[in-house]
Formats: structure tokens, C-alpha cells, sequence
């Protein structure tokens, strides 16, 4: 039994040995599985990690990949840049040549002022350029230098200048510089074509752009400068010119026809009938007059009053349409009183007479005979009363004085007749008006036109700047032209065009509005990609809008070649606001001329040395610069020496108190003056020939002048009006008449606002800083001495600067 059991337990303990060994042996297995499958799996692993590795380091030997684009970039709005002219590594060379020319005679030295504009790296440029400061000359430096060193190309510059004269001058001396560097004879032809006026290029340009049509401008001459393809030169229009009669005939239908046609139209025209035809214009400027002049007028009214009446019975007083008075005129005048000889029945208007027509100067003469107070004649008494009321009148009066006046009132009653019976008049009125702020009336559909063309010299459509207009808080005569203009315009471009008939502005204004897609010619077009431009400080918003989208239609058209500009000229010499110019646009040149961001703003630079005038006469006009409010700060650098006898201004007052005095006298007076400067201009015994100058704040006087002093007899003698003087320039300067602003203009102040060109800087105040760099172009023509003869130097004018001197 025992040995069974002993046999039965080694059974049991060889089968759990082999299962042992089994299980031992299947563990070893697994193991030695799962050994040889890691080592597998790792060596896949690390084969495959370290291939990728290897594989992206070695790629960088010979593989770039791409990163993803930044965002795009806003577009720049510069027009200029980014690029600078390359100019270091050429400005020896052009000194060098500089040089040689200097010792040939050619150009004289520059200096260093100048030489900096010559050498100017920067595509969009500003020169300040002061009076007699030798711009022309640099000019045609500058000129020199980009073509022959800069790499631009003749047909890819123009110089710009405003007036055939100026241009004729420019190029004569561009032809003698430019034929010394190229060592052959410039044409005339060559010349023409690089020197332009503003609108011989636009002429050129709307040859292609606007085919078949006619410049108004030159409706009615002989010859037109458009069929010359801008090859000619065309003077610079100016904007409120007299229009000839074939121009005249054009506006007037225009007019007549939409008077006819449109009901609005004509209730504006009659409402402006009303508050202007015959209507005496207001004068509230000045000081309150003396009391005493006031009561001592009164005591003599009634006299007064009826020696006019008696004295325009053989005229037809009283007239058809008025109400025989006296009638009082309301008027700020406490306990005194002046009266009208009638009212007009229409309107309830008071009727005023002074003298009528060829009343000689016995009339004017005779005495006003009133108890208690001393005789006064009747011309002073006529005047007291107009004085009077034009400061103080609280309403609209009727003054009827001269045959135009009475024409004027009869038309008036005519009007006024046929619109209250409720009919159509037979013609539109033509009659003259007078806007607030205007020197000179014009008839309506003339001002009409001259309102429309200085809103579009703003760059800105006629019907767009109307819109642009704030509902008005007062119906007055300004309101209705406006409403009136804003109906005119559309009518008369569509007559116009039909006529196949367009204005300088019109064209400009087209060309810039679609100069992105019109067909221009290319030849033409590429002569405008440097510019020069010089007296920029009299170009309008309009002109420089359409500079800059000629310039960016070639930049756009291939955007590897570049633009640049550079603008010449003299704000303190800006003297055609009242035309449209706007020398805001020359100071701050950088804010509407701009540049790539990554160029920087627009070089400016000044040249302040004066080659003219002697240190006395460039210190008198810049006591006028002192009263400007907005200008370029810059100093003059005298480079003349004074001699003995050389002086500034020195201001003659030879009137009375009033600053009355007869034509004749004037004319006598002003006539012994000149005389005697002349003599002693000549004694002085200089080299140049031009000896005096005479400018005058009219031209009638001017007109006068040059009878009482004819050229032929007088040589070395210029007599113009300020404006007219411009650029020239004489020993002694001899000036005549203040420069003083015109009146509040409330439509241009409103045209202004709404422009939104000029923030906190109305048309007053321009034509305020106007009258003194008037003034300034005045007395700077002067090289060594300056007389200024007005009759009396008020607080409204600018002579006032040197009164207490005198």
C-alpha cells in the first residue's frame, strides 16, 4: 500500500515538474517574443524618426519652402516715392560743370540756397522763393541737372509756368544753359514743348480726350489754340473776365431759355429784381459819423430834398410807379430824421434822388439856404445824406442818381408790373447786379457765370457745392442767386454741349473726374511725369487736383517708373485769390501733396537772398508781410547795397479828411509828382534801363497816365496796375492808391465753409491778407526807392502801415 502511495505521489510530482517546465518554458518564449518584437518595433521607430530628421536637415541644403503671405498692405496714398532721385554719386559732376559754365558767362554762381534746390533728392519738392531771389536761374539749373544727370528723359518733363511771357523768358534762358551742357543749339521747337502754360498742356491733352469740341474761351476769335493740338501757347484765362460777344451771346440764350422754361428759375431772377436792381448797396463799414454832422444834415433835409425833386422834373419826375412823398427812412439816427421823395408802390420801397444826369459842377455848387445854420452847398449836403443812410438806413432804399439809374428803376418797374399781373414777361430782364463783396457790377446772367466758374476753380461741380450749402437761416438776395445758379448751370453745360462747347474748367474738372479710364493721348500725358512748376502759389485746387490725377493715370499706367514734382513759388507774392488761386495750397504743400510713407513728407526749402532790392525798401514790405495771417514764416537776405539817397516807402496823403478831391486835381497832382521822380531816376544814372515804375490801384488811372506820359517820350518808364506788375521790377517804384480788401463777401465766405478746403479761414479773411501781399508785390518792385501816393491812408486799406511815419 505504501509503495502505491509512494509511486502515486512521484507521479504527481513529475506531472507538476513538466507542467512547471511548461509554463516556464512558455513564459521564456513570450518574453523572448516580446523582446524580438520591441527590438523590432524600435529599430522601425528610430529608423523612421531619425530618417525623418536627417531628411529635413539635409532639405536645407537645397529646398525652400515657402511661408505663408503676410496679410496685404493698405494701399499708400502718396503719389511720390518711395524712391529718391539718385543724386550723390552725380553732384560732383554737376558742380564741376557748374563751374565752367560760371566762368563761360553762362549761368552766374548759385548759392548754397540754390544749389540745395538744384541738388534735391526728393521727388515731391516746395521752394519758398522769396522776391528777387534768382529762382528763374535755379530753375533752369534744376532742369539741367535731371536731364543730363538724373536720367530723365526731355519727352518726361515740363516746366510749367502761368503766362506767355514768363514762359518765352524760361525758355530762352533754358535754350542758352541747356545748349552749353549739350554743346549744340537748342530749337524752338524743343524749347516749346518743355515749357507750357497750364492750359497749352490741357489744350494738348483734350485734343484726344475731348475730340470735337471747342473751347468757349476762344468762341468768337479768329484763331482757335485747341487746333494746334496745345502746341501754341495759351495764356492763363482769368475767371470773371469780360465776356466778348459771341461768349456774351451763348450765356444769355442759356439764360433766356431756362426763364422761360422753368418757374423756379424765374421766381429766384425776379426776387433778385426786387432786392437789387436800383437798390443802393449798404456801406456799414468804419466808424459811427459825429453827431453834429448827422443833426446839421437833418435841419437841411427838406431843403435838400426839394431842390433834387425840382432839378429831375425835366427828367420825368416823378416817375411812373411811385408814390410822391416825403416819407421818413427808417433809420439809427435817435431823434433825427431823413426823408425819401417817394415810395415805390410795389414794393413800399423808399425813393432817394441825387443829382441827375450831366449835372455840371455849378449844380453841385449852389447853396442850401436854411434858417439859423451856416450855408452849405448842395453837392456836400447830397453827400452828408448818401453817407448817412448807406451807414445807417434800417432798410432797402431806391437811389436814382445817373441816366443808368433811372434805366435801371424803369426796368424795375417793368418787372415788377408784368409778375404781379401773373404773366410770363416777354423777355428774361437783363439787368445789372452787384453782389455783397463785389467791386464792379455785372449783368445777372454774367454773374451768373463768374459765380460758377470761381466755384469750379474750387474743384468741387456747381450743383455739388450748392448741395454741399447748409439750409439757409435768411432769404436775401445771396439765397435767391444761389438757388437761381444752381438751376442755371446744369441748363447752361447742357446748351453748351450741344454747341459742342466746353470751358477750361470744365475740361479740367472732366479730365480729373475720369482720368482713370479716358483715352489720352500717351506722348502727351508722359510729358507731365516730372513736373516744374513755377508761381505754384497761384494755382487753384482745381489745377492741382488735376495734376496730381495725370500723375497717378502714369504711375497707375506702369508703376516701375515714378512721378515728381517740384513746386516754385512765393505765397507772400499771391495776389489772384479773388480769380480762384489758392496759395493754402502752396503753404502747406506737404498735406495736399503727398508721399510714400516710407519716404517721408515733402522736402521744402527756401531761398531767402534778395538780389533786387536794397535792406531799406525789403524792410518796409515786410512790415505789410507782418499784418498776413496765414503765409510761409521765412526771412529776405538783402544782397544789394544801399547807396546814398536810397530809402523805403514813403507814403504821400494829399486829400482831405474825406479823401475827396476832383479827377482833374488828382490827375494834375499825381501827374507833377511822377514828373519830377523820373527826372531824378535819371540823375541817379544806374546801367539798368528800367527807371520807374507806376502802378495803380485802377486801371482808369493807369489809362490816364499813360496819355499824360506816352513810353516814346518817356523811356525807361513801365505804368501798369499792381497786378499787372508782376515779375517786373524798375529803380523806383512809384504806387498809387491803397490796396484795401472789398467788402464782406457772404456767397464766397459760404463757398469757402462749404469747399471744406480752408477750416476757420473764410474768403474775408483771404482777401484781407490779400490786399497786403498786394501791397508787398508793390513796393518789392522797387530796387532802391518807393513813393506811395494815396489820398488817404484809412484803417480799411494797407497804407496805413507807414502813416505814422509821415
Amino acid at each position: 500500500m505504501s509503495s502505491l502511495i509512494q509511486g502515486w505521489e512521484w507521479v504527481c510530482s513529475s506531472a507538476v515538474k513538466l507542467l512547471a517546465s511548461l509554463i516556464r518554458d512558455h513564459i521564456e518564449d513570450a518574453n523572448d517574443h516580446a523582446f524580438e518584437e520591441g527590438r523590432r518595433r524600435g529599430l522601425a521607430e528610430g529608423r523612421t524618426e531619425g530618417y525623418s530628421e536627417g531628411l529635413q536637415k539635409g532639405q536645407l541644403v537645397y529646398k525652400v519652402e515657402e511661408a505663408p503671405a503676410k496679410p496685404s498692405k493698405a494701399l499708400d496714398p502718396g503719389l511720390y516715392g518711395p524712391a529718391r532721385f539718385a543724386v550723390a554719386t552725380v553732384e560732383s559732376q554737376m558742380r564741376n560743370e557748374v563751374a565752367l559754365a560760371v566762368a563761360a558767362g553762362i549761368v552766374r554762381a548759385p548759392t548754397e540756397e540754390q544749389w540745395r534746390m538744384i541738388l534735391s533728392d526728393h521727388p515731391a519738392t516746395c521752394i519758398s522763393a522769396g522776391a528777387g531771389s534768382g529762382k528763374s536761374t535755379t530753375l533752369v539749373l534744376r532742369v539741367v541737372f535731371m536731364l543730363q544727370h538724373l536720367g530723365v528723359r526731355d519727352e518726361e518733363l515740363t516746366v510749367i509756368s502761368f503766362t506767355r511771357a514768363s514762359c518765352h523768358d524760361l525758355r530762352q534762358s533754358l535754350r542758352k544753359v541747356l545748349g552749353f551742357w549739350r554743346g549744340s543749339e537748342i530749337s524752338e521747337k524743343w524749347a516749346n514743348r518743355r515749357v507750357r502754360t497750364f492750359h497749352s498742356v490741357l489744350c494738348g491733352l483734350a485734343e484726344t480726350s475731348l475730340p470735337g469740341r471747342k473751347l468757349f474761351t476762344f468762341l468768337g476769335d479768329k484763331e482757335d489754340p485747341i487746333l494746334e493740338a496745345g502746341e501754341e501757347d495759351v495764356d492763363n484765362p482769368i475767371t470773371g473776365s469780360k465776356l466778348n460777344d459771341a461768349q456774351a451771346a451763348v450765356i444769355r440764350k442759356a439764360y433766356g431759355s431756362l426763364f422761360s422754361q422753368s418757374q423756379e428759375f424765374r421766381s429766384s431772377i425776379l426776387a433778385i429784381v426786387r432786392s437789387q436792381l436800383a437798390v443802393a448797396a449798404l456801406d456799414r463799414s468804419g466808424g459811427d459819423l459825429k453827431p453834429g454832422r448827422i443833426y446839421y444834415a437833418a435841419m437841411r433835409d427838406n431843403a435838400v430834398r426839394e431842390m433834387l425833386e425840382r432839378l429831375w422834373e425835366s427828367h420825368g419826375w416823378p416817375f411812373e410807379g411811385v408814390e410822391v412823398g416825403p416819407f421818413e427812412i427808417p433809420a439809427s439816427l435817435g431823434q433825427h430824421k431823413l426823408y425819401a421823395s417817394g415810395v415805390e408802390k410795389a414794393t413800399n420801397t423808399p425813393v432817394v434822388l441825387g443829382f441827375p444826369p450831366s449835372s455840371d459842377e455849378s449844380v453841385r455848387m449852389l447853396p442850401v439856404i436854411v434858417k439859423d445854420i451856416g450855408d452849405y452847398s448842395l453837392g456836400k449836403a447830397q453827400w452828408d445824406k448818401k453817407t448817412i443812410l448807406s451807414r445807417y438806413a434800417e432798410r432797402p432804399y431806391i437811389f436814382i442818381q445817373s441816366e443808368s439809374d433811372l434805366k435801371n428803376f424803369l426796368l424795375r418797374q417793368k418787372v415788377l408790373k408784368e409778375s404781379s399781373e401773373h404773366c410770363l414777361p416777354a423777355d428774361a430782364p437783363v439787368f445789372p447786379v452787384r453782389l455783397d463783396g463785389e467791386m464792379k457790377e455785372a449783368l445777372i446772367y454774367e454773374a451768373l457765370f463768374s459765380q460758377g466758374e470761381f466755384i469750379e476753380t474750387l474743384g468741387i461741380e456747381v450743383t455739388q457745392m450748392i448741395n454741399r450749402m447748409p439750409t439757409p437761416q435768411v432769404i436775401d438776395v445771396n439765397t435767391h442767386f444761389l438757388s437761381a445758379l444752381g438751376l442755371f448751370w446744369p441748363h447752361l453745360r447742357k446748351e453748351m454741349e450741344q454747341q459742342k462747347l466746353h470751358t477750361y474748367n470744365q475740361a479740367f474738372l472732366t479730365l480729373t473726374g475720369v482720368a482713370d479710364t479716358v483715352r489720352l493721348n500717351a506722348q502727351r500725358l508722359g510729358a507731365l511725369r516730372h513736373l516744374l512748376v513755377d508761381e505754384f502759389q497761384d494755382i487753384s485746387p482745381q489745377i492741382a487736383s488735376w495734376l496730381k490725377a495725370m500723375q497717378r493715370r502714369l504711375l497707375s499706367d506702369n508703376p516701375s517708373k515714378p512721378v515728381s514734382v517740384m513746386a516754385i513759388g512765393d505765397d507772400w507774392q499771391s495776389i489772384y485769390g479773388w480769380r480762384g488761386s489758392a496759395p493754402q495750397l502752396f503753404i502747406k504743400f506737404v498735406d495736399y501733396f503727398r508721399t510714400h510713407e516710407a519716404l517721408g513728407p515733402a522736402g521744402e526749402l527756401m531761398l531767402t537772398a534778395n538780389f533786387r532790392s536794397v535792406p531799406a525798401v525789403l524792410a518796409d514790405a515786410e512790415r505789410l508781410i507782418d499784418r498776413v495771417g496765414i503765409k510761409v514764416a521765412k526771412r529776405c537776405d538783402p544782397k544789394v547795397p544801399q547807396l546814398s539817397g536810397d530809402h523805403g516807402v514813403r507814403l504821400e496823403q494829399y486829400s482831405n479828411k474825406e479823401g475827396k478831391m476832383s479827377r482833374e486835381d488828382e490827375l494834375r497832382l499825381l501827374s507833377s509828382e511822377i514828373s519830377s521822380i523820373y527826372k531824378s531816376a535819371l540823375a541817379m544814372k544806374l546801367k539798368s534801363t528800367e527807371k520807374v515804375i507806376v502802378m495803380t490801384r485802377s486801371g482808369d488811372m493807369r489809362d490816364k497816365l499813360r496819355s499824360a506820359f506816352p513810353q516814346r517820350r518817356y523811356p525807361g518808364m513801365t505804368i501798369c496796375t499792381y497786378h499787372q506788375a508782376k515779375g517786373l521790377e524798375a529803380d523806383v517804384a512809384v504806387m498809387v492808391g491803397d490796396c484795401a480788401p472789398g467788402a464782406s463777401y457772404p456767397i464766397r465766405n459760404m463757398l469757402y465753409a462749404a469747399s471744406g478746403m480752408y477750416p476757420s479761414y473764410t474768403y474775408d479773411d483771404a482777401s484781407a491778407d490779400e490786399a497786403f501781399r498786394l501791397a508787398y508785390v508793390g513796393v518789392t518792385r522797387a530796387r532802391r526807392r518807393v513813393f506811395w501816393y494815396v489820398k488817404r491812408a484809412g484803417d480799411g486799406g494797407t497804407a496805413v502801415v507807414y502813416a505814422s511815419a509821415t
